[in-house]
Order: structure tokens, then C-alpha cells, then sequence
């Protein structure tokens, strides 16, 4: 029976569960953000696995101690140990870069990128002096290879984890403080898990025994406040009460923000063919005017000139909506129809959007939740309202006004 001290089982048998529960949640973002095709989810889940797979060696040499009274060989423990370090910043700190400064990201990524090659080189040319052994002969089993202080590798290292600290958790902590409400809450967490992770890492080279337990289970704490800064609300949530403007704008930016689309060469190519302006009428309820930002889109879209005007009834209502409604609906090429739970309450919105229908308009339905569509309308090409990107919602809906309005 092999001679395990206290702190070798306390280590070992810990060891075992933050590797567990690092994959499992790992993992559990990754069919989070695959099911829900949310990319930063995709990159925290992918974070989280790489920066567990620096225990996986540990828990194999404890085994195969535990098992057959043998070691793992020295340099695959190194190799495995420290293979992820890299990687797990690169995953992180897109995180950041995308919600702090989406313009440069890469040159941030970029940036991690040469570091990351320079920490394979220096690892790979000279591996037993880039860390510092804790483990036999005076334990029973590897505890860890910390990365030694005075080696490249361990000089590259501490600079991309002090990066990660900064960037991350110092940029999420500014921008929770000058947010307010759920968006406030939310970069807090984020900014929670970048100091509690790249501290408790920091922390791990130079603590041993009882207190490195801590160190690890304090480092996987980061994992969940990484969740709860990027998770989603509930369908449930969102059925029984319809998030506020500023919620569904966070969600937008946080989860919902799909990748840019350039649509600038469709658009001049349409508008080649169109040789006379076109008439817009825009339906909503009236409680959306403010969260579909109606008027701006509606100016916007009348700044183009293959748009004549854009008509709405806040803006041209003179005295009965049905009355205005029977004045205008026929004289418009398209019909924009902005869905949402008040708006298939609405009276006048239906009203609206089945006489277009009749009268053989095109509709685009806009939605936040395609359950708010009404299901006659279900097939129309349409798109999904991105609260983080106004410019985008603009182009979209230029772009399908010029497919759907083709003037001879």
C-alpha cells in the first residue's frame, strides 16, 4: 500500500473534483453556447476546459501512484501541465476584447497569439528549467510543476496571466461601475471571474499543501462567476414577464450579437436597379416606440434616397389610427412590422399588418422573439432585432426593403 500522507490524499482526492467539475461545467458551456449560438459562451467553455486540463496530470501521476506504484514521465507532466496556458488566455481574453474594444479585438488576440508562440518555444527548448517540481522524493505523487519566476518561460507566463488580470478584470470591473442595473451586475461577475481566476493562478506557483487546495478550489470559483456574468434569461423568465429595454440590450450584447455582416455590396447592386423612391409604413405598439427606437430607424432609413419616406403614426397621425391607416397603408411599397408580445395584443397592429397582407404589401416582420411573430406571418423574411449593433438593424432592414420592393 502506497504511503500517502494527509496532504497527499486531501490533494489528490480535491484534485479529482475540481478536475471534474472544471470539465463538467466546462462542457455544460459548451452545449450551452452551441444551443443557444452564442460565440462568447462557446470561448468561455473552451477557457474552462484548456485551464482544467493543467490538473489532468496530476490526477494521472496520483493514479498511477495509487494503482501501480509508478510515475508519470517528467516531461509529459510538464508538457501537459503547461500546454494550456496560452490557449486558456487566448480564450479568455477574447471575452474582453469583444466587449470592451470590438474594433480591435484582434489586435489584442493577435498580440496573445506571438505570446503564446513565444511560451511554446522557451517550454519546448528547455522544459525542466521553465518550472519548479513539487513532488517526489518528498511526496508521494506530483503536486504540481509551478512555472519558475526566473525562467523565459515562466517570465512570458506571468506576463500573459498579469495581462489577463488587467485587461480583463480591471476593464470588467471600470465598465461595471460606470453601468447601471442587470449590465451592471453582470460585467461585475465577469470582472469577479478574471481577478479571482488570474489571482488564484498566480497564487498557485508558490503555495503547497492544505492552503494549495484552497488556491485551486478558489481558482475554479471563476468558472462560475464566468457563467452567471454570460448566461442568459430563462424562456420561462421571459415568458411571464418581457425583459426591460435595458436587459434585452445586454443580452444582445453579451449573447445575442451575431457576426458582423457586410451588406454594402448587395445593397449598391439593388439600388442600381431602382429608378423611384419607395414608401415605408412602419407598425408597432406604442409601448415598443422607445425599445425598437422607431423614430431614429425611421430617420435613418428616410436619409437614404431610394426611401422616399418612412411612416409611422407617432410621427404623421393626425387624428383616428384607422383613418390613417386606410389613408397610407396603400400608398406604400412595404410594410415594417416590429413584433413583440404588446404588439400581438394590439388591436390596431393587426389591423394593420392583415389589410397589408390583403392588399398584397410585402411585410418584414423585426422581432426580439420569434414566438411574438404571428403565425400567418411566420414564413416572411425577416430578421432578428440586434440591440447592441443600431447600424446593423438599419442595413437589414434597408436590405430587405430593396429586395422585397422591386420597382420596374
Amino acid at each position: 500500500m502506497v504511503d500517502f500522507s494527509f496532504d497527499d490524499w486531501l490533494i489528490g482526492i480535491s484534485t479529482i473534483g475540481i478536475l471534474l467539475f472544471g470539465y463538467g461545467i466546462g462542457s455544460f458551456l459548451f452545449y450551452k453556447s452551441r444551443k443557444l449560438k452564442v460565440n462568447l459562451l462557446m470561448f468561455s467553455s473552451l477557457g474552462t476546459i484548456c485551464v482544467t486540463f493543467g490538473w489532468l496530470p496530476i490526477i494521472i501521476d496520483f493514479l498511477m501512484v495509487l494503482i501501480s506504484e509508478s510515475h508519470i514521465n517528467l516531461l509529459l507532466y510538464i508538457s501537459i501541465m503547461w500546454i494550456q496556458l496560452p490557449l486558456t488566455v487566448i480564450f479568455q481574453q477574447y471575452i474582453p476584447a469583444e466587449l470592451l474594444i470590438p474594433k480591435k479585438k484582434w489586435y489584442i488576440i493577435i498580440g496573445l497569439i506571438l505570446l503564446a508562440f513565444c511560451f511554446y518555444l522557451m517550454l519546448f527548448l528547455d522544459p525542466f528549467g521553465s518550472v519548479i517540481i513539487i513532488g517526489p522524493p518528498l511526496k508521494a505523487f506530483y503536486h504540481k510543476a509551478g512555472l519558475n519566476p526566473f525562467s523565459l518561460t515562466g517570465l512570458i507566463g506571468t506576463i500573459s496571466i498579469f495581462f489577463g488580470l488587467i485587461f480583463g478584470g480591471l476593464g470588467f470591473l471600470i465598465k461595471s461601475i460606470k453601468s447601471k442595473g442587470v449590465i451592471k451586475r453582470k460585467f461585475l461577475y465577469l470582472a469577479l471571474a478574471m481577478i479571482l481566476g488570474y489571482t488564484f493562478g498566480l497564487l498557485d506557483s508558490f503555495t503547497e499543501s492544505f492552503t494549495l487546495v484552497l488556491v485551486r478550489i478558489g481558482f475554479i470559483s471563476s468558472v462560475w462567476f464566468t457563467y452567471l456574468g454570460l448566461k442568459t434569461r430563462k424562456p420561462k423568465e421571459i415568458k411571464k414577464k418581457m425583459p426591460t429595454e435595458k436587459e434585452i440590450e445586454f443580452v444582445s450584447y453579451m449573447l445575442g450579437k451575431s457576426d458582423d455582416i457586410d451588406l454594402s455590396k448587395e445593397i449598391s447592386s439593388m439600388c442600381e436597379n431602382f429608378d423611384e423612391e419607395v414608401l415605408i409604413f412602419v407598425s408597432y405598439a406604442t409601448k415598443d416606440a422607445e425599445t425598437f427606437k422607431i423614430k431614429q430607424i425611421a430617420e435613418k432609413l428616410t436619409s437614404y434616397p431610394e426611401i422616399k419616406d418612412v411612416l409611422y403614426w407617432q410621427e404623421d397621425l393626425n387624428d383616428n389610427i384607422f383613418e390613417y391607416m386606410n389613408d397610407n397603408l396603400g400608398k406604400c411599397n412595404a410594410m415594417v412590422l416590429f413584433c413583440s408580445k404588446a404588439a400581438l395584443k394590439s388591436v390596431p397592429v393587426k389591423k394593420e399588418w392583415t389589410a397589408a397582407d390583403a392588399m398584397g404589401i410585402p411585410i418584414i416582420p423585426v422581432f426580439i422573439n420569434p414566438e411574438h411573430i404571428p403565425p400567418l406571418l411566420k414564413s416572411r423574411l425577416g430578421f432578428n432585432y440586434d440591440f447592441y449593433d443600431f447600424q446593423k438593424n438599419v442595413d437589414m432592414l434597408r436590405y430587405l426593403i430593396l429586395k422585397k420592393c422591386t420597382i420596374k
